[in-house]
């Protein structure tokens, strides 16, 4: 039998269930190679994340995951770099990216005690350009005095989260961008909605901060401390 019908011969293709769907891995062994490509392209955020950490769950040492655009293929970056995976090649496929991660010797992750320390933070969850309902023009007022009014606190927020159209703070506010620079100075994490952005075309337009995804955005809400502003 030529390597090729033995290659062939040795395809498998294993099911894992996950909320009634299954994500599917293909794996071609021969004796020590292995190759598992997770099919990720079409998917909103988070899925590409959420099917890459099964296969880090599952101790897969090296794969490559398919992705169609630019804001997965970030995300994907930054997971691999806080999972102890190394990205060795980034290669566009077909229309789409065709990422190849692989376990680095030396895992730099977060430790139980690190998650403690964070969880002790405040996280300040904003969720629209202005405070409240009524007066839209009043609702805007208070919402840049309270941004402003956290530069001045001896204590801040270890992180601002901004989804929907608080998102336009950080990208077309001048007043709130100023003072989202003051507080990133001083330590403070601001974090936009990657969606947010593709949605209100906001995305080449952020002058502050850093874009994340739901699945770090939810870690976080479910860690940290939240103060939520209605």
């Amino acid at each position: 039998m030529n390597r090729r019908m033995r290659v062939f011969t040795n395809l498998q293709r294993r099911r894992i269930l996950d909320s009634k769907k299954s994500i599917e891995y293909f794996l071609i062994k021969e004796q020590k190679f292995m190759s598992v490509v997770i099919d990720a392209r079409g998917l909103s955020c988070p899925q590409p994340i959420v099917r890459a950490k099964k296969a880090v769950d599952e101790g897969i040492s090296e794969f490559e995951i398919l992705v169609s655009d630019d804001a997965s293929k970030e995300n994907l970056k930054k997971f691999a770099d806080n999972s102890g995976y190394a990205v060795e090649s980034i290669v566009v496929d077909s229309g789409a990216y065709r990422i190849k991660m692989k376990k680095t010797s030396f895992i730099e992750t977060k430790t139980d005690s690190a998650k403690e320390e964070f969880s002790k933070k405040k996280a300040l969850l904003i969720a629209s350009d202005r405070i409240g309902r009524g007066s839209d023009e009043l609702g805007s007022k208070l919402l840049l005095a309270f941004i402003y009014t956290l530069t001045e606190l001896e204590k801040k927020p270890g992180v601002i989260i901004l989804m929907q159209s608080g998102v336009r703070l950080a990208t077309e506010e001048p007043q709130a961008i100023e003072n989202f620079k003051k507080l990133t100075d001083s330590g403070t994490d601001i974090i936009l909605c990657g969606t947010c952005l593709d949605y209100f075309g906001l995305k080449e337009k952020v002058a502050v901060g850093r874009v994340s995804n739901m699945y770090e955005i939810a870690e976080i809400l479910l860690t940290a401390d939240i103060v939520s502003l209605p």
